[in-house]
């Protein structure tokens, strides 16, 4: 039978009639046949009246029907008693089910399609999760407490229709948070919605995933610093990406300038042109950047706008409400400047944050630290090479003039300097620094310098100082030396940044100096300082060695000379003596004789 008709219903349904009518059919089969079969045969033996018969069987059906009634009765009650407890522990798991449930039937239109749906409960789980009462929402339909026509309407009138179940992920904006949403038909027309929170898993899922794009961003990353002749671009590339990690729209990198004894800015995102340029240099101490410098630690300001702190008052003109500061140490705990971020969206940082900038800072110091050690390095096999060219120019020199004019070319072009210039200390009234030899410079400009290295004013620079001390005067950035105040403006010409004087000894005397500048500030360290110095030795030394040869030289040609004078001498004399007609007898002053002519004898 097809399953509307009413026979089906008769034999399968749960209420108290279809209980009755199931039973009273195996009686009527038995019972019926009984009564009859008693009838005839009673009337044919003769024992049984037809109104016996009938009474009986009338008392008979009677009794069947009594007896089924109470059995039906006894059976309906049980039935609903267990139906009461299944309800019962079905509202227990409905009201207590961590999930929250929704139960919806389809509205339907004019042409039988889904235009609306109705809820028709709802558990506690639903009202928590979305801060709803069930008295608000059941009876509703979705388009009053849905306007917005979610997507997922679709859904749910695709399965009420008697689509197969459905499992999704949606985001309640009403409530900020994720659900796994089970959406399931029950019967026709009819929807069951289980939501399940995922917010949580949906949190570590973002968060591991954030995690493998930082690894792999600084994975990535990592390999190009250490690759890279410079890694300056590589730095402004993956503070860049750190930035869109971080949800923040500003990053400074300061990089420590010893010449000038400040920050300068090196790289940075975030800001115009004029703002940059009103932190291009920063001092020690000043603003966050300033004290992570000076301090050599981490330094963060969250919350800026609203609790006041005088160490935001610079970013706070950039409209960041969270700024954080790192340092960048070398492996001698010496500061090598600064990295930081900063955030106009939110007005704190989490620990991810922190530790994705502690290791971009790391990086970024190993970049900078490979850098400095590979221009070090550098520096020094430049002048490496030029401390065994001079030696070599010392071997090939001509003589004192030529020699100082290689050792200032070699100091430029072989240890990268801008100018050399080599002059010696004068023993006239004015102790006047005599220029000697030069390379680098332009024509006028050792004129002009007027160096002397008397205890005057213009004897107060370096040069003067190195002569008078015999001690090397390394100035790291020349523009901010009182000493060269008297300079200023040349040196501004020239472009120089930083020198340094070297004296040159002889015989435990200061007879001169040699003088390098570079347009780089802070460009000699220690090991370059060593260097310098002995070349100005070997410089010392090689001039020494000119000047004795050049004496020697001159002695030599000097007894040549001498030699050559008394020959001519001697030969005059044995002239003259042949010559005359007297006997001549020649005594030295020890009454020894000597010569004698002829005549004499």
């Amino acid at each position: 039978f097809h399953p509307r008709t009413w026979l089906m219903v008769v034999f399968t349904g749960a209420r108290g009639w279809s209980l009755m009518a199931r039973r009273l059919v195996p009686v009527v089969l038995l019972v019926v046949p009984l009564f009859i079969w008693l009838r005839i045969r009673g009337q044919r033996e003769g024992y049984l009246s037809v109104e016996t018969a009938d009474t009986l069987a009338g008392l008979g059906a009677v009794s069947c029907l009594l007896g089924l009634l109470w059995l039906t009765a006894r059976t309906a009650k049980q039935s609903d008693k267990k139906r009461l407890e299944a309800e019962a522990q079905y509202r227990r798991l409905f009201d207590t089910m961590q999930e929250g449930f929704v139960l919806a039937e389809a509205v339907r239109g004019e042409k039988g399609e889904t235009v609306d749906f109705r809820l028709l409960d709802v558990n506690p789980a639903y009202e928590a999760m979305t801060g709803t009462r069930r008295e608000e929402v059941v009876g509703g339909t979705a388009a009053d407490l849905f306007p917005t026509n979610e997507p997922w309407l679709d859904i749910v009138g695709r399965v009420a229709g008697g689509g197969k179940s459905s499992r999704v992920e949606r985001f309640m904006a009403a409530t900020g948070r994720f659900y796994e949403v089970l959406y399931y038909s029950p019967r026709q027309d009819h929807v069951a919605c289980v939501f399940t929170d995922i917010t949580e898993r949906k949190r570590l899922e973002a968060g591991l995933l954030s995690a493998t794009h930082r690894s792999e961003l600084l994975a990535h990353t990592a390999g190009e610093l250490l690759k890279a002749p410079d890694p300056q671009p590589v730095v402004q590339a993956l503070c860049g990406k750190v930035l869109e990690q971080l949800d923040s729209q500003i990053f400074v990198h300061f990089v420590a300038d010893e010449g000038s004894g400040r920050l300068h800015l090196s790289a940075h995102a975030g800001l115009s042109d004029e703002e940059a340029r009103g932190i291009e240099w920063l001092d020690y101490g000043a603003g966050i950047c300033g004290m992570v410098a000076r301090e050599g630690r981490r330094v963060v300001v969250e919350h800026i706008g609203v609790l006041p702190d005088p160490r935001a008052e610079m970013v706070k003109s950039f409209g960041v409400r969270a700024f954080a500061g790192y340092p960048m140490l070398g492996q001698d705990g010496k500061v090598l400047g600064a990295l930081a971020f900063g955030t106009r969206n939110r007005d704190a940082f989490n620990e991810e944050d922190f530790s994705l900038m502690n290791a971009v800072a790391d990086e970024v110091t190993v970049a900078t630290i490979r850098m400095m050690t590979e221009e070090n390095l550098h520096k020094l096999t430049w002048m490496m090479t030029a401390l065994n060219s001079s030696t070599h120019a010392l071997i090939r020199a001509r003589d004192e003039a030529s020699y100082l004019e290689d050792v200032c070319r070699i100091t430029v072009e072989d240890c990268g300097c801008a100018m050399a210039w080599i002059g010696f200390a004068e023993d006239d009234e004015g102790k006047t620094v005599r220029p000697k030899a030069a390379v680098g410079a332009r024509e006028g400009y050792l004129a002009a310098l007027d160096i002397t290295w008397a205890d005057t004013e213009r004897g107060q620079g370096p040069v003067g100082e190195a002569i008078r001390t015999g001690q090397m005067v390394v100035c790291a950035t020349m523009l901010k030396e009182p000493r060269f105040a008297s300079w200023r403006e040349l040196t501004l010409k020239e472009g120089h940044s930083a020198s340094a004087a070297l004296p040159l000894r002889s015989d435990g005397k200061v007879f001169g100096v040699m003088v390098v500048f570079s347009q780089q500030p802070g460009v000699f360290g220690a090991d370059g300082i060593a260097i310098l110095r002995d070349l100005a030795d070997d410089l010392a030394y090689g001039i020494g060695v000119i000047r004795s040869r050049t004496a020697r030289e001159a002695a030599e040609a000097a007894l040549r000379q001498s030699e050559q004078s008394l020959s001519r001498s001697v030969s005059l004399l044995h002239a003259t003596l042949e010559s005359t007609a007297d006997g001549l007898l020649v005594v030295d002053t020890a009454g020894k004789m000597c010569e004698m002519n002829q005549q004499f004898i």
